[in-house]
């Protein structure tokens, strides 16, 4: 038999102590008698308010038998608090003023029998509540915390706590961070199923706010940990990465193309376009002679963005469709219109296209337009709309354009002047 079985069992048969103690006593008969009653009712479930009744019997039998009888109980209040749902103030402020009244009314052993609990449950919440803190959280995750703007990445979190915590653990996380379950049973570690998502690039350093319950319940405790570093590849940057990557695979990039005969070396050429092994092999400096473009995609690029999530995408997208085309052996010709109607061009080709690419994307802007009822704050939406309709007829001039740009300024351009759009 457990402990924990043996008090319950003490507990159920002191009613007949008590009657045996405090026979004569009516103050004493009289309840010991309806705690009896209750203890004989069978699946009753009750042991946590029986337990509390119990404890004012001592009191009321008052006498050398009443310190026993209160230590006895107060060790099944430890095992019947395992069903507490209430904080340890609710117990101490009624055990105080019970050992207070006692104290002026009763006497001493009535006194000493409330004394005993109101320690217990004041020294046990004192020190589990400086355990949790004082306690030292660690993180332990599965995987590295590294994905793309806009996507999203799960992994297996371990909690460790340092000592050891014994506690129920609710964890309350910011929008971007799912953790399932959030509340957890925690007996020195734990593993959770966690998510991240976020869409704007940069290194996160979330907090988890976590909540530590006892396993009494009579302690509550609210801390606020960091969770580890999660780094957000912001789209643009990459896009770029891939694009280099793409670029050097086929052969496409700062000055290397697809080299499809050679010619012999005449002064004015670029040293580094020297086929140094046909050189070696033919015994007289020769050239690569690159294959020609198949044609040319023209985009105009309307380079600014209502905030820093569109400004992004913009980028990543406009990056993308570039190094297509470069891949298929097409040239590019990039024009910005800036928002004050100002045009910058780019020519885009086997020689410069990473420089140009990023060139390019240090003029994407960020507005930081904030909308209310559907108009901005500061009127930027109707400047820039009017500046386009004065700059757009002489840049498109009857050519094919692709259109790349955001939704709220781009798409009246689409139908009056090109089909070819694509809008963020």
């Amino acid at each position: 038999m457990r402990p924990s079985e043996l008090l319950v069992y003490i507990r159920k048969v002191l009613p007949l102590v008590y009657v045996i103690i405090g026979f004569g006593k009516p103050l004493v008969l009289i309840p010991s008698i309806a705690l009896l009653i209750l203890e004989l009712i069978p699946r009753l479930d009750r042991d946590l308010e029986l337990t509390l009744a119990h404890l004012i019997m001592p009191g009321l039998i008052n006498n050398a038998y009443s310190i026993p009888l209160s230590l006895v109980l107060t060790m099944e209040l430890h095992n019947s608090l395992r069903t507490n749902r209430a904080p340890w103030y609710y117990y101490t402020t009624a055990l105080t003023l019970s050992a207070l009244l006692s104290a002026t009314l009763l006497g001493i052993y009535a006194f000493t029998s409330y004394l005993i609990p109101l320690v217990y449950i004041t020294t046990y919440s004192l020190t589990t509540a400086l355990l949790f803190l004082t306690a030292r959280f660690e993180f332990e995750v599965d995987r590295e915390l590294r994905f793309v703007a806009g996507g999203r990445i799960n992994y297996t979190m371990s909690i460790r706590t340092s000592p050891r915590i014994k506690a129920l653990m609710r964890i309350e996380t910011p929008k971007n961070i799912t953790i399932t379950p959030n509340e957890v049973y925690i007996n020195g570690n734990v593993q959770v199923a966690s998510t991240a998502h976020y869409r704007t690039g940069g290194i996160k350093r979330p907090r988890l706010i976590i909540t530590l319950i006892d396993e009494r319940g009579l302690v509550r405790i609210r801390r606020v940990i960091r969770h580890p570093d999660i780094t957000v590849i912001p789209r643009t940057q990459w896009a770029m990465e891939t694009a280099q990557r793409a670029l050097a695979a086929q052969g496409v990039g700062d000055y290397i193309d697809r080299v499809t005969e050679v010619r012999e070396y005449m002064p004015g050429d670029p040293i580094r376009r020297i086929h140094w092994k046909k050189s070696l092999k033919l015994d007289k400096l020769v050239i690569k002679v690159f294959s020609e473009f198949s044609g040319v995609i023209n985009i105009l690029l309307l380079p600014y963005a209502s905030n820093e999530v569109k400004r992004d995408i913009l980028g990543g997208l406009l990056i993308y469709i570039i190094t297509n085309a470069l891949l298929n052996n097409r040239e590019v010709n990039v024009t910005l219109l800036m928002r004050d109607g100002t045009i910058k061009r780019y020519t885009l080709n086997t020689e410069n296209a990473l420089k140009s690419i990023k060139d390019i994307i240090s003029h994407l802007e960020n507005l930081r337009i904030k909308y209310v009822g559907g108009m901005d704050q500061l009127g930027q939406f109707d400047e820039i709309k009017r500046s386009l309709r004065n700059q757009i007829e002489r840049i498109v001039n009857n050519n094919e354009v692709l259109i790349i740009g955001e939704r709220k300024w781009a798409s009246s351009l689409c139908n009056p002047y090109t089909n070819n759009c694509i809008l963020i």
